[in-house]
């Protein structure tokens, strides 16, 4: 089941994964991946334990930004990414956003997969993204 989320433990996760991914990746984009409060998240629980999460916030007055979308290695292949977007999709829909914008890694061979199975197409590099070769 899904539980909605707007906490400070979540928001240091995410704060502390932001940290760690833009040093492994580009640290230029540190700035780009700090969240605010963010009050759109979902965990979805198998059993009392936290699987995959994902979240997103505005990005402009008719979009969103899908935002860190995980989960566990040893849950992979079970449908819960699909799920996790399907449902931020819907939530940003309710809130009157009408179109979804996300980034991921050229190297995410399975992220990539999910996003075009769920009909997401490529566009240029947006944002802090342009010019930025590990970005799709």
């Amino acid at each position: 089941f899904f539980i909605l989320f707007s906490c400070k433990i979540i928001q240091a996760f995410l704060h502390y994964y932001s940290i760690y991914f833009a040093c492994l990746l580009d640290r230029g984009l540190f700035k780009h991946n700090v969240l605010p409060l963010i009050e759109t998240v979902l965990i979805l629980k198998k059993g009392g334990k936290a699987v995959a999460c994902g979240c997103f916030k505005p990005y402009d007055k008719d979009s969103v930004e899908i935002k860190r979308m995980f989960v566990l290695k040893e849950e992979r292949g079970n449908g819960y990414s699909k799920e996790i977007l399907k449902n931020l999709e819907k939530w940003a829909l309710e809130l009157g956003y009408k179109k979804a914008v996300l980034e991921t890694g050229k190297n995410q061979r399975e992220a990539l997969g999910l996003y075009e199975r769920c009909k997401y197409k490529k566009v240029e590099n947006y944002g802090p993204y342009i010019g930025k070769e590990h970005s799709v």
